[in-house]
Order: C-alpha cells, then sequence, then structure tokens
C-alpha cells in the first residue's frame, strides 16, 4: 500500500512497551463505478479496510475518521501511544477535532 500519509507512534499497555503503530492512509484512488477509495491501516489496532466516499475528500475525511474511532477505542481498552520522546501523544491533535471543539466549548460554558 503507498501511503499518502503515515506516523509512527511508540506504543505502550499496562506499562508495558509493545511494537510500534504504525497509521497510514493511501492516496484517494476512483473506482470504476465512480467512488472513491482510501485504504487505511494502523498496524496492531485495525487491518487494512478500504473506506469509500463520493469523492476524494470525502474518502480522506471519512479514512480520518475511521482512525479516531479505532484508535480512541484501543486507548479505552488501555493502549498509550507516544511519540519517540516518550512524550503521549495528544489524540485530539490527530483525531476527533470536532469533538476537542466541542469539550472546549463546554469547558468555556459554551453550548453547541
Amino acid at each position: 500500500m503507498a501511503s499518502f500519509a503515515e506516523t509512527q507512534f511508540r506504543a505502550t499497555r499496562d506499562g508495558r512497551r509493545l511494537r510500534d503503530v504504525v497509521v497510514r492512509i493511501s492516496t484517494p484512488r476512483r473506482t470504476r463505478t465512480g467512488e472513491w477509495v482510501c485504504i487505511i491501516q494502523a498496524t496492531g489496532v485495525t487491518k487494512k479496510t478500504k473506506v469509500h466516499g463520493v469523492d476524494a475528500l470525502q474518502a480522506l475525511c471519512i479514512a480520518i475518521a475511521f482512525l479516531g474511532r479505532e484508535i480512541h477505542k484501543a486507548h479505552k481498552e488501555g493502549l498509550r501511544l507516544a511519540f519517540d520522546t516518550g512524550e503521549p501523544i495528544p489524540l485530539y491533535a490527530y483525531f476527533r477535532l470536532r469533538e476537542w471543539h466541542n469539550r472546549l466549548a463546554l469547558l468555556g460554558g459554551q453550548r453547541r
């Protein structure tokens, strides 16, 4: 799978080091039916999965949302991700930006 976007994180669970999690998204490709497809993967979290959209942008947006959901689910089950420096990954910086915005609004006393 040729990556359009890729990054690698250190992973731990219960304080034990695991295999690094590599997150990959392929370049959106148009299929014969006219829809667009991205292939995504987060090693150790989710297998290669085809994500479909009506256009390239929608396929990318759905791909990022899907990866975010799976990584947040793994985080709730104890998976911890970090940069090479050991500093914890702020998952909101990569995934679920809308949810992060809503949390900030609630902290500020605003409702959406």
